[in-house]
């Protein structure tokens, strides 16, 4: 799972950072994913609690959070939010899913959000030419230590 091995690289630099400012424990630990990702919530932070187990995260309070991701059409203006084309994303580009080794399939965007510009268009106008506004990825936002 795509989830597991980015919660595996979130404990690594936040126990990376706790060690060398000779933190006694990390406290809280807060997330932010862009849900552009299409990552599982529950899952990173069930990933990051258990892959924590031994290291200054373990027991921390973790918090994650997901931000809308936004689309502005550079030919129109309209601005609109990947929960709006989601649905519809999902359903025209079923074919292009990509199996991963536990069987689970997602759209070829979890693992590549750049590809979202070949396979939405603006639903004002059409056109291809937008920008993302906003995360489109995943963030430690706040990291809360014990010295």
């Amino acid at each position: 799972m795509h989830e597991w091995s980015l919660a595996q690289a979130i404990v690594e630099s936040v126990t990376e950072a706790a060690n060398k400012k000779n933190s006694k424990r990390v406290k809280a630990l807060e997330v932010e994913i862009g849900s552009l990702a299409m990552l599982d919530k529950d899952i990173i932070v069930e990933a990051i609690k258990a892959l924590s187990e031994g290291t200054k995260l373990e027991g921390a309070e973790i918090k994650v959070c997901e931000e809308e991701t936004k689309f502005r059409c550079k030919k129109c203006g309209r601005i609109w939010s990947f929960s709006e084309v989601r649905e519809e994303l999902e359903k025209n580009w079923e074919d292009t899913k990509i199996k991963d080794e536990y069987g689970t399939q997602d759209l070829s965007i979890h693992y590549f959000p750049e590809l979202v510009f070949t396979m939405i268009s603006c639903p004002s106008c059409g056109s291809k030419d937008f920008e993302i506004l906003g995360s489109r990825e995943i963030v430690v936002k706040n990291v809360v230590v014990e010295v």
